[in-house]
């Protein structure tokens, strides 16, 4: 089983310890060993980042950073997590974020999400995700 991230570009750097939670809680009690990220804005780097510290604890959970276009930063940070799904190639850089966000989804079976805007991107992959059956959990401050 697999869990994947959305949240704003614009998350602030503080849900840290909240995404810490809910990793280990579905780590605890649902055994989810596998975890699915962009690499897109604040929210994305902070699950990486706590991603990377639950790995360095001992943690045993794996992780792997879903690129939507060839980033070398996230190369030379991640690369052995890093992905480019073969299914972006082809796709204008312009819609690559949001095909993305669709295989994740496709590959999930939980999302850990931070939405504070109604109308946002994030609450619509939120409710695309609800719709296609995943378990929805939300971080709050």
């Amino acid at each position: 089983m697999y869990c994947t991230f959305f949240g704003h570009r614009d998350a602030p750097l503080n849900l840290f310890n909240e995404v810490k939670k809910k990793i280990i809680y579905l780590s605890e009690n649902h055994r989810i060993k596998e975890y699915l990220v962009g690499n897109n804005g604040n929210f994305d780097y902070i699950v990486q980042a706590v991603l990377q510290a639950l790995v360095e604890e001992g943690t045993e959970i794996s992780y792997s950073i879903y690129l939507s276009r060839i980033d070398e930063k996230a190369l030379n940070e991640h690369q052995e997590n890093t992905v480019f799904s073969e299914e972006l190639e082809g796709v204008p850089p312009r819609f690559r974020i949001s095909k993305r966000n669709d295989l994740l989804i496709k590959k999930s079976d939980f999302v850990i999400c931070y939405a504070r805007h109604i109308a946002s991107n994030t609450k619509k992959l939120i409710c695309k995700a609800s719709k296609s059956g995943l378990t929805i959990l939300s971080v709050d401050l």
